[in-house]
C-alpha cells in the first residue's frame, strides 16, 4: 500500500507546473484516484520514480464540498494525458480551487 506525501500547491500557476510534470513523466503513473476516505487527489507513482527517481507518491488534500468536481477534473486529466496533451493552465486553475489550501477548510 502506497503512502502518500500530502503536497499543497501555493497557486494555480504551481500546481499547472506540478501537472505538467506529472504529463512529462505519465508513464511513470500507476494511478490518479479521488479518495473519499481521506478527501485527496491521490496519485501513485510506479517503483522507478519512487526510488530511481525520488519522487514520492503524493496527495492533494480537497474541500469536502469539491470533491465530485475534482473528480471531473481528475477524469478530464486522465483522458488528456492518455491522449497525448499537457494540462492546460484552465483544468489547473478548476483543479486549484476544489484544493484545501492553507488557510481553506
Amino acid at each position: 500500500m502506497a503512502t502518500f506525501a500530502t503536497r499543497i500547491p501555493e497557486n494555480a500557476d504551481q500546481l499547472h507546473e506540478h501537472l505538467t510534470k506529472l504529463f512529462e513523466g505519465r508513464t511513470h503513473i500507476r494511478s490518479v484516484n479521488v479518495n473519499p476516505t481521506t478527501r485527496a487527489i491521490e496519485v501513485d507513482l510506479d517503483w522507478t520514480a519512487n526510488n530511481i527517481g525520488g519522487v514520492e507518491d503524493f496527495a492533494l488534500p480537497l474541500k469536502a464540498d469539491k470533491m465530485a468536481e475534482a473528480g471531473q477534473h481528475v477524469a478530464t486529466l486522465r483522458r488528456e494525458f492518455d491522449a497525448g496533451h499537457a494540462p492546460e493552465r484552465d483544468i489547473a486553475q478548476r483543479l486549484f480551487q476544489c484544493i484545501r489550501t492553507r488557510g481553506s477548510n
